[in-house]
């Protein structure tokens, strides 16, 4: 079997670390100038973050499925005469 490339999804990482970042810092932002308004702020940003990571997650785990089933198919090889009338 030869050597597969592994998928290092770089795209889908500096994507969800980006949004996470600029999530913090809204939070960071609302604490220091708008303290009234930073535990409704944060009740829209937590949810928000959470659900981030967990896109993040089910991408990953998308991906893995999809390249595993395409590895399995590869290299599975019918048996002689299989399918034949």
């Amino acid at each position: 079997m030869t050597e597969q490339p592994k998928a290092k999804r770089t795209f889908t990482k500096r994507l969800t670390v980006t949004v996470l970042l600029w999530a913090m810092g809204m939070s960071a932002y609302t604490l220091i100038y708008e303290p009234d308004l930073y535990v409704g702020a944060l009740a829209g940003i937590l949810p928000f973050m959470v659900a981030v990571i967990g896109a993040y997650q089910g991408t990953g785990h998308a991906d893995y499925r999809a390249t595993l089933n395409a590895r399995a198919q590869a290299d599975h090889t019918p048996p002689e005469g299989f399918g034949e009338g």
